[in-house]
């Protein structure tokens, strides 16, 4: 059991989101970085869906029950007891321990886990914080000073305590970069209706991620897109990974607290495989957009998922 005392931020109970209700105007949800999660989650020795803390900013904590956690964001800071604790490493957390945790501004989203997983109540199958209605999570809302945040199963906990191994540290991954880094996406169906010209913009120059930017999407730096005769038509479904040209020709990359509809021309959909990287990058990363096939997108996840599976037998 973890009592925040001081939230300089925003952040957010999160889990693998909310299935299924997009029909119904209900948005995903869920981590952003949807990788990192899911191996700090095997470390843990969680289930897939236990939930988690996501933050960005600085947040202070009291430990007010014994506790196994991890920092599991490549590029945040935690300390305990002003002692600096490594990203993916597995800390013992004693009765009261003062832990702190910082996000970077390079990379702005982190995540923070713990053996058993944040409780708080299931809402159509999740325990993700839906911040556009405020429900799911901890009272529909951000976390602030006073929250008390309560863990899974002690004999978990326990049991994985009897286990602990303080040297190990998870390599989490990293999309953090100088150079330009390459998000795959399949081309959405008003993508070919592009004079050709600014398709080949599209795809040849170097975006950066803007000010603009939250768990709702990223609006992206670049040079404006000309949309000749396309304009906005009648709304259709929306989801993460659902690449915008609004009238402004600046692409929105949209993420998990995206709207469930959208009118925007639809230039394609980043792939699943790819998607977590945009938790990583702050205001000013360089990117760029590589078309690729419905059959390459689906050989990418399937290589991620292998990934893991090696992960999960390594961590046995």
């Amino acid at each position: 059991m973890l009592k925040l005392i001081r939230a300089s931020g925003l952040a957010t109970v999160q889990d693998s989101g909310r299935r299924g209700y997009l029909s119904q105007g209900v948005p995903v949800s869920g981590v952003l970085d949807t990788l990192s999660f899911k191996m700090a989650n095997m470390a843990l020795g969680n289930t897939d869906e236990a939930a988690c803390i996501e933050f960005m900013g600085r947040f202070d904590w009291v430990c007010a029950e014994p506790c196994v956690a991890m920092l599991a964001s490549r590029h945040g800071r935690m300390t305990v007891n002003k002692q600096d604790k490594q990203s993916g490493q597995l800390v013992e957390l004693q009765d009261g321990d003062i832990i702190q945790m910082e996000s970077q501004p390079y990379a702005p989203w982190g995540l923070f886990c713990m053996a058993g997983g944040v409780q708080v109540p299931l809402v159509m199958g999740s325990r993700s914080t839906c911040s556009v209605a405020a429900f799911g999570g901890y009272l529909g809302r951000t976390l602030k000073s006073g929250d008390v945040i309560r863990v899974g199963a002690k004999t978990a906990t326990e049991t994985l305590q009897k286990e602990l191994n303080t040297q190990r540290r998870l390599a989490l991954p990293s999309s953090v970069g100088e150079d330009a880094q390459v998000v795959r996406f399949i081309p959405g169906p008003d993508y070919s209706t592009l004079p050709s010209q600014t398709q080949g913009e599209f795809t040849q120059q170097t975006y950066r991620v803007s000010s603009q930017a939250s768990r709702m999407g990223y609006r992206l730096d670049g040079m404006p897109l000309q949309l000749g005769p396309l304009t906005s038509g009648p709304s259709y479904v929306a989801q993460p990974g659902l690449i915008q040209l609004p009238p402004s020709g600046f692409p929105i990359v949209l993420l998990a607290d995206a709207q469930a509809t959208g009118g925007y021309p639809r230039l394609g959909t980043v792939i699943q495989a790819d998607l977590w990287k945009f938790a990583h990058w702050g205001s000013g990363q360089p990117l760029r957009f590589l078309p690729t096939s419905f059959d390459e997108a689906r050989h990418a996840l399937q290589e991620q998922s292998r990934d893991l599976m090696r992960v999960k037998v390594a961590l046995a």
